[in-house]
């Protein structure tokens, strides 16, 4: 990121008072605050790690022609980063700069970014496994814009008192997925995050109305089942009728089955209960992994981010970094049921990481 100073410039300026401005502070060794630094990019000056003198320089040399419709949209020019994918110049946007706040490794945004989007198309839901039925919503999105957002809302537990419990898919696994995802599918694919306190209270159309405005939303994906607003008084016939309004694509895509059943998290959450690991892998597309902290002199992996599959004997893989070797392990719950994997035979080398992944294959033994 580029490392600014200064203070707050004020808009009535000319452009090449506030260039002038701009150089000075450049120079200078006084701390940009976060005011001041908003109100640079809101100039233009400024972007998530950017600064942007080209198109200012060229201003410049046409300030006298400069018209405040095209000095607003020169303003308006900033540019998005993804990890890994190239630069893309956007629209900003005002609100959305209230919302982000951070860019994780894998496409990652959290709540409150400052990222803006030209166009977005918003996948929502709880994406709690990452399994076929989210691939295919995310394959349609991707099929109408090349910026997808793939919308979650942690938190909704804990607001609405449900019993707490681990996620499907860890955290790691997620980036990697979304990663994977985004190559397949020649899309720049975004988790984000927008905790469930703060969108609990909008009516449905308030909501739409939000994500249109801070991520310019061209169009909405969601499975047929989806449900949005306060109290959960939005459904897909809504949906399709406040995007009709808005002049949004609402494009609701059916489950996919599988066995004639429909693939969804909660018959992923059945099938690690009855430790059937090949129906786990054909939901998900992919092994169960779960990802914990290994003790190499004790053999076992524990904290567990992720929910594991019922107690038993399983034949599995974990890896670390360039080391990925076969095992078998042991599930267990201890009294308080956090579950931990004991590692019964196969080589681990000494140099293996502290964090390890576990792709659980099959189940040998039940308990």
């Amino acid at each position: 990121m580029t490392k600014v100073h200064g203070g707050l410039p004020s808009t009535g300026q000319t452009i090449s008072s506030l260039w002038k401005r701009w150089e000075e502070y450049m120079e200078s060794s006084e701390p940009l605050s976060y005011c001041s630094r908003r109100h640079w990019i809101n100039l233009g000056f400024l972007s998530n790690d950017n600064l942007l003198p080209d198109l200012w320089e060229n201003k410049l040399k046409e300030e006298s022609s400069c018209s405040l419709w095209s000095r607003e949209k020169m303003i308006n020019s900033c540019f998005v980063s993804s990890l890994g994918v190239e630069k893309k110049r956007c629209r900003a946007s005002m609100t959305c700069s209230k919302r982000v706040e951070e860019l994780k490794p894998g496409n990652y945004l959290r709540s409150g970014t400052d990222v803006q989007f030209s166009e977005s198309v918003l996948v929502p839901g709880k994406f709690d496994a990452l399994h076929l039925g989210h691939r295919e919503l995310v394959r349609h999105a991707s099929a109408l814009g090349s910026t997808v957002l793939v919308m979650t809302f942690p938190g909704m537990a804990e607001v609405l008192g449900w019993e707490p419990r681990k996620p499907t898919c860890s955290s790691k696994q997620r980036e990697e997925i979304f990663n994977a995802w985004s190559e397949e599918l020649s899309t720049n694919i975004y988790a984000v995050e927008i905790p469930f306190s703060k969108i609990r209270s909008l009516k449905p159309k308030e909501f739409i109305e939000f994500v249109v405005d801070d991520f310019n939303t061209s169009a909405i994906v969601c499975g047929n089942d989806w449900r949005f607003g306060y109290k959960a008084e939005g459904d897909v016939n809504m949906l399709k009728t406040i995007c009709s309004e808005a002049s949004l694509v609402a494009d609701v895509v059916g489950a996919m089955s599988l066995d004639d059943e429909p693939i969804s998290s909660s018959r992923v959450r059945r099938a690690l209960d009855d430790g059937d690991m090949e129906l786990v892998q054909r939901l998900l597309g992919r092994p169960h992994q779960l990802h914990g902290r290994f003790d190499l002199t004790k053999k076992v992996v524990s904290n567990l981010e992720n929910s594991s599959p019922r107690t038993g004997l399983y034949r599995a893989r974990i890896s670390s970094g360039s080391v990925d070797c076969p095992v078998v392990v042991r599930i267990d719950r201890n009294e308080e049921a956090t579950a931990c994997i004991e590692i019964v035979s196969g080589e681990v080398p000494d140099d293996i990481g502290e964090t390890v992944d576990v792709n659980i294959h099959h189940l040998l033994e039940a308990k």
